[in-house]
């Protein structure tokens, strides 16, 4: 399976420009305007994993006298990652924008993990839109800036109050204060008793600002798809018990707890991967794995937005990562070791970190890696772990790492091995295995039969193993 990981943001965040940096292949139009991307722009993206490359090289030591390193071949993980228009805060109200909103929602209903990328650089020369937004809608700043701060319902209500004014003084008629599942029910979160709890946190920053903004259009998006199921659910309450067992929880805390994604709240993590699939089917945006990716610059004030952004995620535990692409830029035209190596130590690219956010994408998928590979000599017979021969003279081959999913109602063998192909666990009879620790430390005069595993279809694999199955077909 390859994973599409979407990049999610308010536009003029640098989701392009991250695009970029991480695609090997196909570039991404960057624009210092909103709404460059329409249609979402895709590549693959392969992991970097320092196993596959000693194994690498490992095979061509060993088999140095007819093993060319161009004839190796040597393939990553990857993902297939999605550089999507920016959203458009809370649906938009304006007529430009308003048609889009829901668009580029169905986009990243198609990905399995959200990368929201948050505005941290300071460069003014590049619009930030969370700015314009403030701009035209002066009043949200008052409510959205005190939504870890508001110690009494009657404070939020009061705020809640004087946006309503201010929207019927500007005779913006697109919001309608009548309906829960718009505007009206997402500014009431803001009052609700999880603030009352909530310490205050200080140095609010517009970083923040932003995400919060970002989560709650995506919450409200789930949330009108939650009000609907549970409405048609609710016509046949003997048919839909248990969903409605699920879902109403799920519904009421996502309203108690705001910019909280489902994927974080305490009513989707208790429950079993099956239950959690009643979630997972409906599409909901924010039920999805969600990993914050801060685009900082090189300024001190900058540095204080990362600080900030960073702890608001931990205070929230929202996985977290940053990069700083215009250090990076910089960094990538160095040409000496030493230079690198003091650039990567500064304090402006210490916090940046490529090699962070893919430990950080797997970590938040559950994903680990297992290993394959297969030699060829000049006759075209084939060698693996069964028939392994010191003395062979291979002058082809390829060693590869695949994700699987390591939970554990996933990492059984025959399940793995579908990535590989998806009808070799219909036809699996065995494997043979070997921990890739054990296998790195071999000599060329070293018999390691007796260190291999036989697995049947249902062994767990723990991660690092490289794999051969023995099939029927």
């Amino acid at each position: 399976m390859s994973y599409k990981i979407a990049l999610v943001g308010l536009p003029n965040v640098g989701k392009s420009s991250i695009f970029n940096l991480l695609s090997s292949q196909l570039k991404s139009t960057v624009a210092p305007y909103p709404f460059s991307t329409i249609n979402p722009v895709k590549s693959v993206v392969y992991m970097p994993d320092e196993k596959l490359d000693k194994l690498h090289q490992l095979f061509l030591w060993w088999f140095k006298d007819s093993l060319e390193s161009s004839r190796l071949i040597k393939k990553y993980c990857s993902f297939e990652l999605w550089d999507i228009a920016g959203i458009v805060p809370l649906d938009g109200t304006q007529d430009k924008t308003s048609e889009l909103g829901p668009t580029f929602l169905s986009h990243i209903r198609a990905t399995d993990l959200i990368l929201l990328v948050v505005r941290a650089f300071t460069e003014q020369s590049v619009t930030s839109n969370i700015e314009s937004f403030l701009r035209e809608r002066p009043e949200f700043y008052d409510i959205l800036s005190k939504l870890d701060s508001l110690t009494t319902e009657s404070q939020g209500q009061k705020g809640l109050d004087k946006t309503k004014e201010f929207f019927r003084d500007q005779e913006i008629e697109d919001i309608s204060f009548s309906n829960n599942t718009n505007l009206q029910s997402t500014l009431e979160l803001c009052i609700s008793s999880e603030h009352k709890e909530a310490p205050k946190l200080p140095n609010f920053s517009e970083s923040i600002l932003e995400a919060q903004l970002v989560l709650m259009t995506l919450i409200q998006s789930d949330l009108e798809i939650l009000t609907k199921t549970i409405q048609k659910y609710s016509k046949n309450l003997k048919l839909f018990e248990k969903e409605l067992k699920i879902l109403v929880p799920i519904k009421e805390e996502l309203e108690r707890r705001k910019y909280i994604p489902i994927s974080s709240l305490v009513n989707y993590t208790k429950l079993s991967t099956q239950d959690q699939e009643i979630i997972n089917s409906l599409s909901l945006l924010s039920s999805k794995p969600i990993v914050l990716l801060a685009n900082y610059g090189s300024s001190n004030e900058s540095l204080e937005h990362l600080s900030q952004l960073k702890n608001w995620a931990s205070r929230y535990s929202l996985p977290f990562c940053s990069l700083n692409l215009e250090a990076e830029e910089i960094y990538s035209l160095l040409s000496s070791e030493e230079e690198k190596q003091e650039a990567r130590a500064s304090i402006y690219l210490k916090h940046s970190s490529k090699e962070l956010l893919f430990r950080t994408i797997r970590k938040t998928l559950n994903l680990s890696s297992f290993y394959t590979f297969k030699l060829e000599d000049k006759l075209g017979k084939k060698y693996s772990l069964t028939n392994w021969n010191w003395n062979v003279e291979p002058v082809t081959g390829e060693i590869r790492a695949w994700h699987f999913d390591q939970s554990e109602e996933n990492n059984y063998l025959y399940k793995c091995v579908s990535s590989i192909h998806n009808q070799l666990s219909d036809y699996f009879i065995s494997s043979k295995l070997i921990e890739s620790d054990k296998f790195l430390q071999l000599s060329p005069i070293q018999e390691f039969s007796s260190e291999l595993i036989t697995g049947s279809k249902n062994y767990r694999l723990q991660g690092g193993e490289i794999v051969q199955i023995i099939a029927s077909a």
